[in-house]
């Protein structure tokens, strides 16, 4: 067969990539000469496939004995739980979703599926969510749907063993009225079958761990289903979220009944008409729908009711006008508290509420002592207050009390470089520090701010000298230091004898508002992670590469623009 192929000859081949039209007598003597290189050509073919055949099996057969090495055959059944474990999402309650653990172990192997479904610490946490159609009417599809789903839910909860039981519940209901379609009696059957859907959690109420709700008022009649001899030893957590009107009956089966319960989301309205067993609180999160006043007296009851045990504490303040804010009578010592979250909103984007809000922080923080706090979280809505701004919300004097023994502290609020420094200089055991959009001087630069935090020769006695964690996100006044945040990372790359004292900074996260024209940036970031620091950096494009001569006079304009908008093709170090 070689032999032929070398022997091939055609008296055509000057015609090859040609024009060239044969005639009737040339298109006879082109297919004879094709005769024998076509039959040449199939048994190539057929060697072709018989060797592909051959080496088919002969993978397959090596693949499959190849498999049976495989490492993770060999993992004992009980480290196969953990690993399982590890795979549940960590931000957020497992769901029924096929394309996450704990359901997508299910669908591996059989093996594996049999492992997964023995494990009770896969199961005894889940998020679960009601639909309801998107239009009228209520079709036998959906019927068979919620069907399907109660029995996907009680099979969940069946394989969670005894395990205690972290259940986070959202189920609301549509409005009977014109603008949705939809009619009372569709309304009546759709909640009705929420109801028949919840009330299959029942059954493991002596197992509820951790409860989070947030449903109709309606569907909250399903806890009043409880058996009335039923105490939920078990409950730690209840974080009921209202949405319109309250079902003061079922929540007050829970608290009445909870006595282990330390740890509670509260609305002001709950105050006064719920059971609360306040001495065994160490969690609170006081929050309300916006449009509701929610003031700092009214977080300042609850810590006083709650101050001799009381630990964490998230507090969402809103002051919708002016007038709501007023003084409060007396301060609260909180012995035990740990962490504080204060998040001050607004509805209404007006004057008023910058003076609100103003009094709202002042109030609130000159009525809180809190010498073991560890943790400070505080944010404002807004970005360009008055000039007074931070010198009337009396964080400085809060931090004289409360902040030397503070770990980790969060600002999202804007604070002048000069306020920035006094706030650390009261928190000297300061290991994790985020400042988000902190600018508030018109192009102010932070550079004397990372050089207070940057250990040198002429500086020893540096701001935070335990600090290991800076997040920083550049505010929209604020203008930007590469390189005095580069300095300071780079000084604290490692612990320096010189510098006793000083911790290493092993995490550094940095968003900016402009591009960084530096090309040395990456090099330097790489440098920072060979030696161990975890970095991220982040900045918008540079954009001169994208604009003509003639768009350059544009170019700070184009800069000006919504940082966040400029951020969704940011460059990332």
């Amino acid at each position: 067969m070689r032999e032929g192929l070398a022997q091939m000859e055609s008296p055509f081949t000057s015609k090859f990539g040609t024009n060239f039209a044969p005639s009737p007598k040339e298109i006879l003597d082109i297919q004879k000469i094709l005769l024998e290189p076509a039959k040449e050509l199939h048994a190539l073919d057929e060697q072709i496939a018989q060797l592909q055949a051959r080496r088919d099996k002969l993978k397959s057969f090596i693949d499959n004995h190849r498999a049976l090495l495989s490492p993770i055959r060999r993992v004992p059944s009980d480290i196969l739980r953990e690993i399982f474990v590890q795979c549940l999402p960590k931000d957020h309650l497992p769901t029924h979703n096929i394309h996450q653990a704990p359901l997508l172990l299910t669908g591996i192997c059989r093996s594996w599926r049999e492992v997964a479904i023995t494990t009770p610490r896969l199961w005894n946490r889940i998020h679960i969510v009601f639909r309801y159609p998107c239009s009228p009417p209520v079709t036998d599809f959906f019927r068979s749907l919620m069907k399907a789903n109660t029995e996907g839910l009680d099979l969940w909860l069946e394989r969670s063993g005894t395990m205690p039981l972290t259940l986070s519940l959202n189920a609301h209901t549509p409005f009977a009225s014109n603008e949705t379609r939809w009619t009372v009696i569709e309304v009546d059957e759709i909640e009705a079958l929420c109801i028949d859907f919840a009330q299959h959690l029942l059954p493991y109420a002596p197992r509820w761990a951790r409860l989070s709700m947030s449903a109709s008022a309606r569907v909250m009649d399903f806890l009043k289903a409880l058996p009335e001899e039923l105490e939920l030893t078990s409950l730690k957590e209840f974080k009921p979220q209202r949405r319109g009107s309250v079902n003061w009956a079922a929540l007050d089966v829970v608290f009445r009944r909870s006595p282990s319960l330390h740890s509670v989301q509260l609305d002001k309205a709950y105050l006064d008409k719920l059971p609360i067993r306040w001495g065994n609180l160490t969690e609170v999160v006081l929050s309300g729908p916006l449009g509701d006043d929610l003031l700092p007296h009214h977080a300042m009851r609850v810590l006083s009711l709650s101050c001799s045990s009381i630990r964490r504490c998230t507090l969402y303040i809103q002051s919708v006008h002016e007038t709501s804010v007023s003084s409060i009578e007396p301060p609260v010592v909180l012995p035990f508290l740990h962490a504080l979250k204060v998040h001050f909103r607004y509805n209404r984007f007006h004057r008023v509420e910058f003076e609100a809000i103003t009094l709202g922080f002042q109030h609130l923080l000159d009525a809180i002592t809190a010498p073991m706090l560890k943790s400070l979280y505080i944010t404002s809505p807004y970005s360009h207050p008055p000039d007074n701004f931070f010198e009337r919300i009396s964080l400085l004097s809060f931090l004289d009390r409360s902040g030397r023994a503070l770990s980790s502290l969060t600002l999202d609020l804007p604070v002048k470089v000069a306020d920035l420094i006094a706030v650390l200089q009261l928190a000297p055991s300061l290991a994790e520090l985020n400042l988000r959009n902190v600018g508030m001087e018109a192009n102010a630069s932070y550079s004397e701010f990372f050089e207070a935090l940057t250990p040198t020769s002429t500086n020893p006695d540096i701001l935070c000298p335990r600090l290991e964690s800076l997040t920083y996100t550049e505010g929209d006044t604020a203008s930007s230091s590469p390189a005095s945040l580069i300095a300071l990372a780079e000084a604290r790359s490692c612990v320096e004898p010189r510098y006793p004292g000083v911790q290493k900074l092993k995490w550094m996260s940095v968003a900016l508002r402009e591009f960084v024209v530096d090309p040395e940036i990456p090099a330097k970031l790489r440098g920072l992670r060979e030696q161990g620091m975890m970095v991220q950096w982040r900045s918008p494009p540079d954009l001169r590469n994208r604009l003509s001569e003639s768009d350059w006079r544009d170019l700070d304009t184009c800069e000006s623009r919504s940082f966040n908008t400029l951020f969704f093709n940011a460059h990332f170090y």
